[in-house]
């Protein structure tokens, strides 16, 4: 009896954890606009580096080892920094132009009602008689 194969099985990096992959794939998917920023960030790095490094944070770790003597703790630390960066780069950009706009004045709450037109938004209740010893001015002294 032969079974059907459901297909080619997934690659597995067995070297890293899940994590890793997640960073190695956060860093590889924004590689073209990335770049750039690898750069300006880590100047020693060459262009044959970030060629070797093509998105991949365990080779950017590695290069920061290399280059700046960094030990492996502080080159991740500085890699994880970089991917933090990407990673809140890219929410405010799906998150368009006005996510980060505070509201203006004439803001409402979701679900308020909406302020009727013609009318004050001053109570209809009246003023507060003034307490004694605090007499407005003009009044009697």
């Amino acid at each position: 009896m032969v079974l059907d194969s459901p297909g080619p099985l997934p690659e597995v990096d067995v070297r890293t954890g899940p994590a890793e992959r997640d960073d190695v794939d956060a860093l590889r998917s924004s590689w073209p606009d990335s770049r750039a920023r690898v750069q300006r960030k880590w100047s020693r790095l060459t262009e044959d580096d970030l060629g070797s490094i093509d998105g991949n944070s365990q080779h950017l770790v590695s290069r920061l080892q290399e280059r700046y003597g960094y030990p492996r703790d502080r080159a991740e630390r500085e890699c994880q920094e970089l991917l933090d960066e990407i990673d809140l780069a890219a929410r405010r950009t799906a998150a368009g132009p006005d996510a980060t706009k505070m509201p203006s004045g004439n803001a409402r709450a979701p679900g308020s009602p909406a302020p009727q037109s013609g009318t004050s938004r001053t109570s209809n209740m009246p003023e507060p008689e003034p307490e004694e010893g605090h007499r407005s001015q003009g009044g009697e002294g």
